[in-house]
């Protein structure tokens, strides 16, 4: 199934509810996977939020996935790297390779 201008918000057990925008995505229902890409964003409640060109969404492992540039920002924490795993159920999330990171005094 095609999806154009998408938002899909995840509930995990525990925590924050992890929102999920995109330009369009791809829906397949027989695996549960969502193939989402242009300026696609995911942003939690306490403050997470990360942006990159497209990412894989696995409803059977509840994680995200990309091989693309991503933008990681939370609460003084500045995170730029390729490659992201990202666990939602638990709240880890993985960059792979070329990290950098910047720390900001928070005022």
């Amino acid at each position: 199934i095609y999806l154009k201008s998408i938002k899909v918000t995840y509930y995990p057990k525990k925590g924050f509810p992890y929102t999920m925008t995109a330009d369009e995505a791809t829906f397949r229902e027989a695996t549960g996977d969502i193939s989402a890409s242009g300026s696609v964003v995911v942003e939690s409640k306490d403050g997470y939020r990360f942006s990159t060109r497209s990412v894989r969404y696995s409803l059977k492992t509840r994680e995200l996935t990309t091989d693309d540039v991503v933008d990681l920002r939370h609460s003084g924490l500045d995170l730029k790297g390729e490659g992201l795993h990202a666990e939602l159920e638990n709240g880890r999330f993985r960059l792979f390779k070329n990290v950098k990171a910047v720390f900001r005094n928070k005022r």
